[in-house]
């Protein structure tokens, strides 16, 4: 895609929608991802349907910076200068910097990637109470996932820094996901908002109709 975007006229590769289109393309792997994961099919639709509308902003944003790095998104002109165009020069700058400070390990990205995936509630959002929540709280199922994903990052950890420098990674990686759900809620596109608002709403739908 990155490929297609620079052979367009020059006046087509640095649309936002070109930019966008990519974007999206990196969001939407978010449910693949999770398909291929047993424990999200240990709940209840309900339970799945609460965390990809509670996660989704945050989870896209992590996954699309290490999809960025991976691709080299940036060394592609069109795609830095669609990028300012949809989300700002300021923003883009930002973007970079939290590739610079993403985790090097792709093995530690991913189960910290699946432990945000799982979490309650990994956005600022503004909940609709019409929602009943109480499925996904009580459901035993996500707790134990929680646990055991944890505990997992925790042993993986220990194994590759000792104690200390697990206490250290685990602190960086709550910190890192902080700024990242304080930086996705000031989000200025609403182009953005609205593709993922898109993918959301398709993505719930799914799991009706895949169940």
């Amino acid at each position: 895609m990155l490929e297609h975007q620079a052979s367009l006229p020059p006046k087509l590769r640095s649309k936002a929608k070109s930019t966008l289109d990519i974007v999206e393309y990196y969001y939407s792997t978010i449910q693949s991802f999770l398909e291929r994961v047993p424990y999200f099919h240990d709940l209840s639709i309900d339970a799945r349907r609460a965390l990809i509308q509670h996660n989704s902003f945050t989870l896209g944003t992590y996954n699309s910076l290490l999809l960025i790095r991976e691709t080299n998104a940036f060394d592609y002109s069109s795609y830095n200068f669609g990028c300012q165009n949809l989300y700002g020069y300021e923003n883009c700058l930002m973007t970079k910097k939290f590739i610079t400070a993403l985790e090097q390990n792709r093995t530690l990205v991913k189960i910290m990637l699946l432990i945000t995936a799982f979490s309650e509630n990994c956005s600022i959002v503004s909940l609709d109470y019409s929602q009943s929540m109480t499925t996904m709280t009580s459901t035993i199922s996500l707790f134990h996932t929680q646990n055991i994903l944890v505990s997992m990052l925790w042993k993986y950890l220990n194994y590759q820094y000792g104690f200390l420098g697990a206490a250290k990674c685990f602190h960086s990686f709550i910190q890192y996901v902080l700024n990242l759900i304080r930086w996705t809620a000031r989000n200025p596109s609403t182009q953005h908002s609205d593709m993922v608002d898109t993918l959301i709403e398709n993505t719930t739908r799914s799991l009706t109709m895949h169940d």
